[in-house]
């Protein structure tokens, strides 16, 4: 509490007993005027039990300023909901469902299918694919091979995924361990803030790392982001039985085409399965935070103070009387 504070309560607590007599005296009307001052009670022995209860009041009057003056405050913890804006505008952006596609583009990919190329029919499915989801859906593109060839981080912009889709060229080996790295970090940002994700994988070939990239489905599963698969080749291959076990591990769908039409057709289905998932899924966009809030007691005390002050001084005119 600041110094000027403390000098007008002190003043008050002088004045106020001068003040009143002499109105009193002043609408009395008689000059003759015998004060007894109440905090002289305190300086002189006490005349029986009936000065006790005014006594106390003083000193808790007393202990209630002095600590008021010392401006004491305590700090409360709690949470509050807050909407998403300013300082949590990045939990507004993630709010959401994501859709992340994992493109096979090793050099397999420009071998030939019934009805044309692999790579070919796998741009076609993959535009498909994207225009079938709901614009209030980001979509994530990854191209692989042996390594990460493009990518593009999940966003509501469809002309961007659609120019990347057609730059995709079949070129290197198989590695599944760096698509699904790079896919894993996009939907865990996504699922913090509840969101709903998928991601959908294509594939023509059997991956090089298959014991290194397993350890990854289990993180998959934990967020409850399911990968559902697409092998381009024949059923009952090794490759086949790669795809299913990923499926499978992380609560996706698996799929098997041979043809062009096949897979443009599959993907297609699953546009529209994954669409009526992350419609029905709610989100929030309201985060709860820790939020510290002081509050001064010196105030409300002193202002106890006073009016415990008031009390006495009322008690000690009626017990010791001012006479005119």
């Amino acid at each position: 509490m600041e110094l000027g504070v403390s000098v007008w309560v002190a003043a008050v607590v002088v004045a106020a007993p001068i003040a009143g007599l002499a109105l009193r005296r002043r609408l009395a009307g008689s000059p003759p005027l015998t004060v007894t001052y109440p905090l002289a009670g305190l300086l002189r022995p006490a005349e029986g039990r009936k000065r006790r209860p005014r006594n106390a009041v003083l000193a808790a009057s007393l202990v209630a300023l002095t600590i008021g003056l010392l401006s004491p405050s305590v700090t409360v913890e709690r949470e509050v909901t807050v909407q998403a804006s300013g300082e949590v505008e990045a939990a507004y952006k993630v709010a959401r469902p994501a859709v992340v596609l994992v493109v096979d583009v090793s050099g397999s990919m420009g071998e030939p299918i019934p009805g044309g190329v692999k790579l070919d029919a796998a741009r076609e499915a993959a535009l498909k694919f994207v225009g079938g989801l709901p614009e209030s859906v980001d979509v994530g593109l990854i191209a692989f091979s042996d390594r990460v060839e493009l990518s593009v981080p999940p966003t509501g912009n469809r002309s961007e995924l659609e120019a990347a889709i057609g730059d995709l060229r079949a070129s290197g080996g198989t590695m599944y361990s760096y698509p699904l790295m790079s896919a894993l970090s996009w939907v865990r940002a996504y699922r913090a803030f509840n969101a709903t994700c998928a991601v959908v994988m294509l594939t023509d070939g059997l991956p090089a790392d298959r014991t290194e990239y397993r350890h990854l489905l289990e993180s998959f599963r934990e967020l409850s982001v399911p990968i559902h698969t697409v092998f381009i080749g024949e059923s009952g291959s090794e490759g086949e039985e790669e795809t299913r076990l990923i499926a499978s591990e992380t609560g996706g769908a698996q799929h098997t085409v041979g043809t062009v039409g096949d897979l443009v057709e599959t993907l297609s289905e699953l546009s529209s399965r994954i669409s009526e998932t992350v419609a029905s899924a709610e989100f929030s966009a309201a985060v709860r935070v820790p939020v510290r809030t002081q509050i001064n007691l010196g105030g409300p005390l002193a202002l106890t103070g006073l009016a415990l002050y008031a009390a006495y001084w009322a008690l000690a005119q009626r017990e010791e009387g001012t006479r005119l």
